[in-house]
């Protein structure tokens, strides 16, 4: 029972806040994400360009309301894993929809993961700027080694969290399989 609260609540709190972050719009978006989209270099893998296609056409209002509504789906298939894995995805949603939306997607596939290992190598796909060149000499994979990329000294904490907690969501259903 007292779990169900606690659960509830944190549901509630990353329902809230992630509504909030809808009221401000398109500014609420990552700044680094719109002029790397604008200037055609898109530092995700090709994978990500379809599933985030309302962010590629300059649509930012529709593409959070999109996320925030898909993210009510996954939040309740993570209300149905247990409270260690709500917990998390709730903490990890929160993390990116409130400033680094474009791993939500990312981190919808780590989190099906946990349903079949495919799902965590398609969201490593996702996340790195692969499947654009074969020599990885494309403007894509260079923006994520630039200033402007994982490097980039004025986010650099931001990203080393991010990166932590995909890292997480990658790990666990690696972790779980060793452990059967």
């Amino acid at each position: 029972m007292k779990l169900d609260i606690l659960k509830l609540s944190m549901g509630s709190l990353t329902i809230y806040l992630q509504l909030s972050i809808l009221t401000c719009g398109e500014r609420c978006v990552d700044s680094a994400l719109r002029p790397a989209i604008e200037a055609g270099i898109i530092p995700y893998g090709i994978l990500w360009y379809p599933v985030n296609w309302l962010a590629v056409i300059g649509k930012y209002d529709l593409w959070l309301i999109s996320l925030f509504l898909v993210n009510l789906g996954f939040l309740g298939l993570a209300w149905k894993k247990g409270p260690l894995t709500f917990g998390m995805f709730c903490v990890s949603s929160l993390f990116f929809f409130l400033g680094r939306q474009q791993n939500m997607t990312v981190l919808w596939l780590a989190f099906l993961g946990l349903y079949h290992i495919g799902f965590t190598a398609g969201s490593i796909l996702m996340k790195l700027p692969v499947g654009w060149s074969l020599d990885l000499s494309d403007p894509h994979f260079r923006y994520l080694i630039n200033a402007h990329g994982i490097f980039d000294h004025a986010t650099w904490l931001g990203n080393l969290m991010g990166y932590a907690l995909l890292l997480a969501w990658w790990s666990a259903p690696i972790l779980l399989r060793i452990k059967r």
